[in-house]
């Protein structure tokens, strides 16, 4: 007898993708069930205020490297000023 494929689940609840545990996709899952925490599956707009999140906040980090980098070449500037009066 051929063995039985298990169904692929295309989103695991919020709790089996923290743990990164199987979800069997059912409501609620086993893992869930098991450890009494309420069984969430994420709908396709949290999915995508994430992705939009995860742009700004990519946004945010380039803005405050580009700051950074600003800063570190005023202070090479100051130090070098400074090594050459001595």
């Amino acid at each position: 007898q051929p063995r039985k494929k298990r169904a692929k689940i295309v989103s695991a609840c919020s709790e089996c993708r923290r743990k990164k545990t199987k979800c069997n996709g059912e409501q609620p899952c086993r893992s869930c069930e098991k450890s009494h925490v309420p069984c969430v599956y994420p709908s396709a707009a949290t999915a995508q205020s994430q992705a939009v999140d995860d742009r700004r906040g990519r946004a945010q980090l380039e803005a405050i490297e580009e700051r950074l980098k600003t800063i570190e070449d005023m202070l090479r500037v100051i130090l070098q000023s400074m090594s050459t009066t001595d």
